[in-house]
């Protein structure tokens, strides 16, 4: 009967002390997926990682991955390894070998990592960073996708050390990536402009230029370069769609120029527009400015007064009565061999004053000068009657 309990004891204490050890001293793994989109070329990236659960480290041996992917998303293009592959060397030793995968199948891959020694490995995985293993490479079949990117924990194992299939490493949180949207890149930036042409200021003969640049799909902060003859830099924010922008000092000919805008993410645009005509201005010189009265036809005035002038410099020109705005450039008359002339008025009640315009170019360019129309009158002076005294002489 002793000898029963004695048995009994021993072996209680004897796995109260093996789950102990194994408590204490479990070595598990976490794995995940690191993706990443390269939207350049249309591949996506998915690095495998290591790292251990706990602050129990350990090394591990001869050890399989087996991870599937959704194959309407996603078709396979390459691997490449990063580390416990025959580039890893263990005391200076090459113990590992290169990876084996196996991606015949659409939808899964398979990794076997081999280690030749039994009782060497490295490098060591600790928690306090994650381990690249190595990177498959795919292309991206349908960017809505989910790419589905699953490590599957019944067919993945790891051996520990010694590497004889005796010590087996578990597995703890165990990452791939499983969200649609990761495949799909964003609209890329873009940019578009309006520009448009202030009026010529007489003085310098310039004018200014403003407008609007729309920045589309502003993923990230950057400068703008708006160039017109001159450049401008205009820095913008991450969302921003337009940013105005102006441009002075710039020379009125009349001609079309091109604006641009440009930035290194976003690329570049440009529109044209057309300069003010010049404004520097000239007046014209005038002279012999003379009005001539209607004429009479017995006590009838006719309807034929008229002013006319003679000037130097100029090309249009608009002469105006009482009253009266004058005509624009446009509007105006051509000057003829340098004389203006406006014929058959009206013979004025009273005097009348006109005003004379000529410009040069255009509205911002002229000389004003009035003159006086006098009024006729055609009617005979009344008659006088003189007194008359007669005397005889001798």
């Amino acid at each position: 009967m002793k000898y029963t309990i004695s048995l009994i004891t021993s072996i209680f204490l004897y796995l109260t002390c093996l789950f102990s050890a194994q408590t204490s001293w479990a070595q598990t793994a976490d794995l995940r997926v690191l993706g990443q989109l390269d939207c350049a070329t249309g591949q996506y990236a998915a690095t495998l990682q290591i790292q251990a659960s706990s602050a129990t480290s350990f090394s591990i041996g001869t050890s399989s991955l087996y991870l599937t992917y959704d194959p309407a998303s996603l078709t396979f293009t390459g691997y490449q390894s990063l580390n416990f592959d025959e580039k890893t060397l263990c005391n200076g030793q090459p113990f590992w070998g290169i990876h084996s995968s196996d991606p015949s199948i659409p939808g899964i891959f398979n990794l076997t990592l081999n280690l030749s020694s039994s009782t060497i490995s490295c490098p060591l995985i600790t928690n306090s960073g994650w381990i690249s293993i190595g990177t498959i490479t795919f292309t991206v079949l349908n960017p809505d996708g989910n790419p589905a990117l699953i490590y599957d924990p019944i067919f993945s194992s790891f051996n520990g050390m010694p590497n004889d299939g005796t010590v087996q490493i578990d597995l703890g949180q165990v990452n791939g990536v499983n969200q649609a949207g990761v495949l799909l890149c964003a609209p890329p930036c873009s940019v578009s402009l309006t520009a448009s042409a202030g009026t010529c200021t007489p003085a310098t003969n310039a004018y200014t230029l403003s407008g609007t640049v729309a920045v589309a799909n502003a993923t990230q902060a950057g400068v703008l370069t708006v160039t017109a003859g001159t450049s401008q830099t205009i820095a913008y924010q991450t969302g921003t769609s337009s940013v105005p922008f102006s441009i002075s000092g710039l020379l009125s000919d009349g001609q079309q120029h091109s604006v641009t805008v440009s930035n290194p993410s976003c690329g570049s645009a440009l529109v044209t527009y057309t300069a003010p005509a010049s404004c520097s201005c000239t007046p014209p010189v005038l002279s012999q400015a003379t009005t001539t009265p209607a004429t009479c036809n017995g006590t009838a005035v006719q309807a034929n007064a008229s002013v006319r002038f003679v000037v130097t410099g100029g090309d249009r020109y608009s002469i105006t009565g009482p009253g009266q705005s004058p005509k624009t450039f446009v509007n105006s008359s051509l000057l003829t061999n340098g004389n203006g002339l406006l014929e058959n008025l009206p013979n004025p009640a009273a005097p009348e004053t006109y005003q004379i315009r000529v410009y040069q170019g255009s509205d911002s360019c002229f000389i004003d000068q009035f003159v006086i129309l006098q009024p006729r009158n055609c009617n005979c002076p009344p008659l006088l009657c003189l007194p008359i005294s007669a005397s005889q002489i001798r």
